[in-house]
């Protein structure tokens, strides 16, 4: 019989007949089976994060919406699209409609002097972003909000 260890002698089954029995030795690995790395993307954004770029944009354009009259030419609704440089900057901002106005030109160029951000990046890399800033205009108020929009990776 051989010596006593106080272990058992039974044995269930052979561990060679179950493949998964080493399952709890596998890893989890950051890259998915086809082998490609998902990117660590962060958006454009201040230190303290995207409230203060609500601030920021309010800020800018109070003055501008508080004196302008947009109800004497009808703008009841104003898109504005830019993107953020890669090194936080605001440019190419334009307005989808009424770009000639002088009020709405006015607009855009208090926008352009907000300070710039953290710009976006991918893994790392400083890359530009594109936003959308949208303002629902009526009389003796306004609203706005914005987004950024997907960073395109390829």
């Amino acid at each position: 019989m051989g010596s006593y260890d106080n272990s058992s002698k039974i044995v269930l089954i052979a561990a060679d007949l179950l493949p998964f029995i080493n399952a709890e030795l596998l890893m989890l690995s950051s890259a998915p089976c086809y082998g490609v790395k998902k990117k660590h993307i962060v958006n454009a954004q201040y230190e303290d994060r995207y409230s203060s770029f609500t601030a920021q944009i309010a800020r800018a354009t109070t003055g501008v919406l508080s004196y302008a009259d947009y109800s004497a030419n009808n703008i009841t609704s104003l898109v504005l699209r830019g993107e953020f440089s890669n090194k936080g900057n605001i440019s190419h901002l334009t307005a989808d409609t009424y770009g000639a106005n002088p009020a709405v030109m006015k607009l855009l160029k208090e926008l352009m002097r907000i300070p710039k951000l953290q710009p976006a990046t991918v893994d790392g890399v400083p890359v530009a972003q594109k936003f959308v800033i949208t303002y629902e205009i009526s009389v003796g108020s306004y609203s706005f909000n914005y987004k950024f929009l997907p960073i395109e990776t390829e």
